[in-house]
């Protein structure tokens, strides 16, 4: 465990992409291991198991070795969920699978790779990241129209599509309890960065998802840009 812990933090620390292909197999601390990958991919049947730490000769649990192994995984971001996962097979039960069902549910951030390429992990939306969407359009609505010159309708309806998608795809046991953080979240970024600053980030973390804002440049057409400051707004895609 100490050794596995270790060469997960040097591969975090140094920023590695870690990938799991079909074949044996990836147990138990080569799953902590993989976790650690700044990217992390796995082809569609890898096959990834974890199981709670013990003592080879007696077989018994080490409380002090799960303890260790979910400060890790907590450090890592992983959600309480996925830390209980890791630690809860115990000797003699069978190793539990990190399917790309689980690691999405866990909102773990992941990728696919197969013989026609990579998939994005975007591909995989996970509860969190659409929570977070909800949210941001929300409050966008809310508060951002005036500034951006967007249409508080429109994204009122993107965040109750976002939702139902949402709701749908993860069920609302998995999906709803992240709402109340991300709304938490929301709030304290804009008494912390500002009303201004807070939208124009939501914005682009919207597009950048994929989400259309209405938010589409300047009132001014770039084509005929010719004042230093006209010039470095359309040069820059935030401004």
């Amino acid at each position: 465990m100490d050794a596995g812990i270790s060469i997960g933090a040097q591969i975090a620390i140094r920023g590695f992409t870690n990938l799991v292909l079909d074949g044996e197999g990836c147990h138990s601390i080569c799953a902590v291991i993989w976790v650690s990958g700044v990217r992390r991919y796995m082809s569609p049947d890898a096959d990834i198991r974890v199981h709670a730490a013990y003592w080879v000769e007696d077989s018994k649990e080490s409380g002090v070795a799960n303890a260790r192994i979910g400060a890790y995984l907590n450090e890592l971001g992983l959600s309480r969920v996925a830390i209980e996962y890791f630690t809860t097979a115990r000797p003699g039960e069978e190793l539990l699978p990190v399917t790309p069902e689980i690691a999405q549910a866990w909102t773990l951030t992941f990728a696919f790779r197969t013989v026609s390429g990579l998939s994005r992990p975007a591909d995989r939306p996970t509860p969190r990241r659409i929570a977070r969407q909800v949210t941001d359009l929300a409050v966008l609505a809310n508060n951002c129209v005036e500034l951006l010159r967007g249409t508080k309708g429109e994204w009122h309806e993107q965040a109750e599509k976002t939702f139902r998608e949402g709701h749908d795809f993860f069920g609302g046991e998995t999906f709803i309890p992240f709402l109340p953080e991300f709304l938490e979240i929301s709030k304290a970024g804009m008494q912390r960065d500002g009303t201004v600053r807070w939208c124009l980030s939501a914005e682009a973390a919207s597009r950048k998802d994929g989400i259309e804002t209405g938010v589409t440049g300047p009132g001014f057409d770039c084509g005929t840009a010719g004042t230093p400051t006209e010039v470095a707004i359309c040069g820059s895609q935030d401004l």
